[in-house]
């Protein structure tokens, strides 16, 4: 091989080693490889000929956390800035690179359009504000989907608050390096990214799971929850094993809650949940809990034409049929009982598979009865009604005088 074959071709390696390390530009982001790490600081490989160099005030002023996660190599963004100080060493700076890789992320997220998911960090007077990545976005309130426009002060700020840790679909709207500005949308990216939840979520779905959610409304027939972005229905026969007459006793707009999935139509895109599923049954194990002969509490929580549901303890209800309320023939329920009431009750049907528990009143022998009114009108439970062994009829009980100082 001719010398000045040889020559070309080591004037070739050094063009293109010349190409791959192309001198840094002030204000210029490169991928660094971190060389060492010492307290006085940071060396790295920036693909120059020069390496480049993290100085002590950077390390001294930086995040404990971003500066504990500093490891030799790693590769990290870094901004150049001053490509050869007096000292012939190129200075760069870590935080500066990160912080401007986040603009340029920001920037480009404004020309694309992207959908962008944050979580909300906290908020002021006029919106909510996000973290993105080292910036710190700003959501205006006229900016926030389904926000009313004109309300109290007091009402905006605690509806903000609430808002606080939520998790938003986002689109960047405004990007100003110059001024530390960068403001987002809900209302610009809400439908689209409630479609791709919705997607999203139902795919993920799946039947038995336990999940969390907040409750974003309350019906008559149930309450329906909030699964970032799929709306699921808590039907009311699903909220309590015990039951439920109205949904907004138990349960409040803006609450959050575990509940179980029991059905997943995503064709329909609809979701059945279960709240009191997410506890155990009350009725495993009733046989081992409760005998026929059992004497024990229950109170009245519905009265019917046939008789009166009674719970015996939370989630278990047993039935006092109303041949079983009196010896004596009863026309009406409601004659006899008062919802609420507590009374003494055998135990004269068991039937875990069903999950019914037959009750009776007039098996009751009278002095059970009375052992058991005198115990609690004695600890003062709760009031008692008189009844009558013979009629069915109820009578107030008498007053307990109270005891003399004397006595």
């Amino acid at each position: 091989m001719s010398e000045s074959h040889i020559a070309d071709e080591v004037s070739m390696e050094e063009l293109l080693a010349d190409q791959a390390y192309a001198p840094p530009r002030k204000g210029e982001i490169r991928r660094g490889v971190i060389l060492s790490i010492s307290p006085n600081q940071v060396v790295l490989d920036i693909r120059a000929k020069r390496e480049g160099f993290v100085p002590a005030r950077e390390l001294e002023r930086m995040d404990p956390q971003l500066r504990s996660q500093l490891a030799v190599g790693a590769e990290i963004p870094v901004y150049v800035v001053n490509p050869e100080d007096s000292e012939g060493r190129t200075i760069v700076s870590i935080t500066r690179g990160l912080v401007q890789t986040d603009w340029d992320r920001a920037q480009a997220l404004l020309e694309s359009q992207e959908i962008w998911e944050g979580r909300i960090s906290g908020y002021n007077r006029g919106g909510l504000l996000v973290d993105f990545g080292r910036l710190r976005g700003f959501i205006p309130t006229s900016h926030l989907a389904g926000f009313p426009r004109s309300i109290p002060a007091e009402e905006r700020n605690r509806r903000l608050a609430e808002m606080v840790g939520r998790q938003l679909g986002l689109r960047v709207i405004e990007v100003d390096q110059q001024r530390n500005r960068l403001v987002l949308s809900e209302r610009a990216a809400y439908r689209e990214w409630r479609e791709q939840q919705q997607e999203r979520v139902l795919e993920e779905l799946r039947e038995d799971q336990v999940v969390r959610g907040r409750v974003s409304s309350i019906q008559d027939f149930g309450v329906f929850v909030d699964l970032q972005g799929v709306e699921g229905l808590i039907h009311v026969s699903e909220l309590s094993w015990s039951h439920v007459e109205d949904p907004h006793t138990m349960l409040k707009v803006g609450d959050e809650v575990e509940v179980r999935v029991i059905r997943v139509d995503r064709e329909r895109k609809r979701v059945s949940l279960s709240l009191r599923q997410t506890g155990g049954d009350p009725w495993e194990r009733i046989e081992e809990r409760y005998t026929l002969g059992q004497l024990i509490d229950g109170r009245v929580t519905r009265i019917v034409s046939y008789g009166a549901f009674i719970e015996v303890e939370p989630g278990v209800e047993g039935l006092v049929h109303i041949s079983e309320l009196g010896e004596e023939k009863v026309g009406n329920p409601r004659d006899v009982l008062e919802e609420g009431e507590v009374l003494p009750l055998r135990v004269i049907r068991i039937d875990a598979t069903r999950r019914r528990l037959g009750l009776s009143f007039k098996r009751v022998t009278p002095e059970e009865y009375e052992e058991w009114r005198a115990r609690r009108l004695h600890t003062r439970e709760v009031p008692v009604m008189d009844r009558s062994r013979e009629t069915g009829k109820a009578e107030e009980a008498p007053e307990v005088e109270e005891p003399s100082e004397e006595a």
